[in-house]
């Protein structure tokens, strides 16, 4: 049951026109100029990923967000962001970390780190992805909105999984 309410959340967020026009992003987004920020994962020994904000002067940077804010990442993007405004789980950007753990994974929790604060998010949902520039030029990046699909269920299933405790209740 529980996560037949999870599949019908999901599709009216696509299917809901307001969560698809773009025109309509300054009601889905914090920021509409800039629905997803790419980190880069820093080594630390704190419980939870620390990254630092991507240099869009470096050019893979700046390759990898050309490529997420293309039409078809960017609705996807569009729709995570629904998923978070639905689930109530608004702090923080929607982003991709890049890492070198391999594989690619839907993870939780980060602190965000500038010269001048750093930032805990502890209930963030993200990507982490390792993408390097050979990566990049084979289509390394396709398998983002996979990994984002996973980070939306499983937002949407640890939201509302305890305001329906009985399987069974309508």
């Amino acid at each position: 049951m529980k996560t037949i309410l999870a599949f019908f959340a999901l599709n009216f967020m696509i299917i809901n026109p307001a969560c698809i026009s773009q025109d309509m992003d300054y009601l889905i987004f914090p920021d509409p100029k800039n629905p997803v920020e790419i980190v880069v994962a820093m080594q630390s020994d704190n419980e939870l990923v620390t990254g630092r904000k991507a240099d869009y002067n470096m050019e893979l940077h700046a390759l990898i967000r050309e490529e997420l804010l293309n039409p078809f990442h960017r609705q996807m993007i569009r729709v995570s962001q629904c998923a978070r405004n639905l689930a109530g789980n608004t702090d923080g950007p929607n982003l991709l970390l890049l890492s070198q753990n391999e594989g690619g994974f839907p993870r939780k929790g980060l602190i965000l780190v500038s010269d001048s604060s750093e930032i805990t998010y502890p209930d963030l949902h993200f990507v982490d992805l390792v993408i390097d520039q050979r990566r990049f030029e084979q289509g390394g990046l396709s398998i983002y909105t996979h990994e984002l699909g996973h980070v939306m269920m499983e937002l949407i299933l640890t939201t509302f999984w305890d305001r329906f405790p009985n399987p069974t209740s309508p």
